[in-house]
């Protein structure tokens, strides 16, 4: 990928959000997760999710938070290794992500690997995320 020039203000927010949206969503603060994404954005991944809108995108935080306390465990996602480019309006990112578990008395443990490919759009407030595949390690297609 080349980079391309995207302004210093833009990249920093950009990478806030990258940081913001997994915190919200390892928090259970579900209106916040959503709050990161455009009104009619959609998240898919290679184990088959596809959402669109913020309506799914709250149930889907909702949901992750919900099983994270059922099985008593405490995630916490690891964003690495952020790329970003301009694309005409809009930026297009990737990273890898971590997803790491901590079950109540006991040790971390990796859960997932992956990797995010996104496309973000700024609306006259933020910048906010209009699109992300979830691709985890050991799914993707080579």
């Amino acid at each position: 990928m080349t980079a391309t020039q995207i302004e210093v203000r833009d990249r920093l927010e950009i990478q806030d959000l990258y940081a913001a949206v997994v915190g919200f969503l390892d928090a259970g603060a579900a209106d916040a997760f959503v709050a990161c994404f455009t009104e009619d954005a959609t998240f898919s991944s290679t184990s088959g999710l596809h959402l669109t809108g913020h309506e799914d995108l709250r149930r889907f935080a909702t949901e992750f938070h919900e099983r994270a306390r059922r099985r008593d465990v405490r995630p916490r996602h690891l964003v690495a290794s952020v790329l970003l480019e301009q694309a005409g309006p809009d930026v297009v990112g990737s990273c890898l992500s971590f997803l790491v578990e901590t079950p109540r008395g006991g040790q971390p443990a990796l859960a997932i690997a992956a990797s995010y490919s996104d496309r973000l759009r700024r609306d006259p407030d933020a910048w906010r995320f209009a699109s992300r595949v979830v691709a985890r390690d050991g799914e993707a297609d080579r």
